[in-house]
């Protein structure tokens, strides 16, 4: 088994990775891309945990990829955030919830630069959508619309694309 790509967060060697966990992440964003293509919106009343189990927010931070290869994951693993912070938005679930999923997302934001305009305007968009989460989902409507017009922003760049 061949490891040529390695996660690093902070400077900091995480773990290697086997291209067939690549490329089982990259089929995970083609069937969230599939089964969002279904509405008109980010909606995340999808299996995570299940069908959608893996740490997404790691693969922001993958070495070794090709250019193309490394937006497709990183966006779709973006994508994948935004849908997750619905699920607790819309109260479908609370994946990121659990076992301290939500702080190692944050963190993992934080430390992820973006290189282009689109996605780091998902980006911050993700951002403000994991900081309503973290602050207790208060009803905060304005927050709210903007975190519901820029998913459909991203719904429409990214899923419809």
């Amino acid at each position: 088994m061949i490891t040529t790509h390695t996660i690093t967060i902070g400077g900091q060697y995480v773990r290697s990775l086997e291209w067939s966990e690549i490329e089982d992440v990259e089929r995970d964003i083609c069937y969230l891309y599939y089964q969002l293509a279904d509405y008109d919106y980010i909606m995340g009343d999808l299996a995570f945990g299940v069908t959608f189990r893996r740490p997404y927010w790691d693969y922001f931070h993958v070495t070794g990829l090709h250019a193309r290869q490394f937006a497709f994951l990183r966006d779709g693993c973006l994508v994948m955030l935004l849908a997750m912070a619905w699920e607790i938005i819309d109260e479908a679930g609370h994946h990121l919830l659990d076992d301290h999923h939500l702080a190692a997302c944050q963190t993992a934001l934080h430390q992820f630069i973006p290189t282009d305009p689109h996605t780091d305007r998902m980006h911050r968009m993700i951002e403000q959508a994991l900081d309503y989460i973290a602050d207790g989902i208060r009803t905060d409507q304005p927050r709210l619309k903007l975190i519901g017009v820029e998913s459909d922003w991203v719904h429409q760049t990214y899923v419809r694309g």
